[in-house]
């Protein structure tokens, strides 16, 4: 078994989730689960399978990751895709691939387009606003466990060691 009861895992596209227990829960499911309970959205129960080949699951980055990743947030090249459907694409490939890095990149790439948009008096289309919310979901809920840091207040954190680097 790779996870014990208590540890935080980020679970497919769920985000994070502790890990209630491992049991058998029986109502049909024959296979040893773990019994995971997303953190941001509480009214939930998921039951994963230990040998689960189909949605990822992984541990949930250490605080010296965290600290890292967000060092390392300028250095991240945001995609850089003109065809619409492939951006389409790679932009919901990046937001299942699990990856934290992946994540960044997705959320600087909406940054920047959303930024350039309102320069020009543009809307930022729906499609992408969605993409945005779902990766910044994922991507603040895990660095919130791995930082020990409200939710709320992970963006903002981001935002000023950006400063930093900026005015460095």
């Amino acid at each position: 078994m790779k996870f014990q009861k208590n540890d935080y895992v980020m679970y497919g596209n769920v985000g994070v989730c502790k890990v209630q227990e491992i049991c058998t829960p029986g109502n049909g499911i024959d296979n040893l689960c773990y019994v995971l309970h997303p953190v941001f959205s509480q009214n939930s129960t998921i039951y994963a399978p230990v040998e689960n080949a189909k949605v990822s699951i992984r541990r949930v980055i250490s605080k010296d990751e965290a600290t890292e990743l967000i060092d390392k947030i300028k250095e991240v090249k945001p995609f850089d895709i003109t065809n619409r459907r492939e951006k389409e694409l790679e932009y919901k490939k990046a937001l299942k691939s699990g990856e934290h890095v992946e994540w960044a990149r997705l959320v600087k790439t909406l940054y920047n387009k959303k930024k350039e948009n309102a320069s020009y008096r543009q809307t930022f289309s729906e499609t992408d606003r969605t993409l945005l919310c779902s990766a910044e979901k994922l991507l603040n809920g895990e660095l919130s466990i791995a930082l020990q840091m409200p939710f709320e207040m992970v963006g903002d954190y981001i935002a000023s060691k950006l400063r930093l680097v900026n005015e460095s």
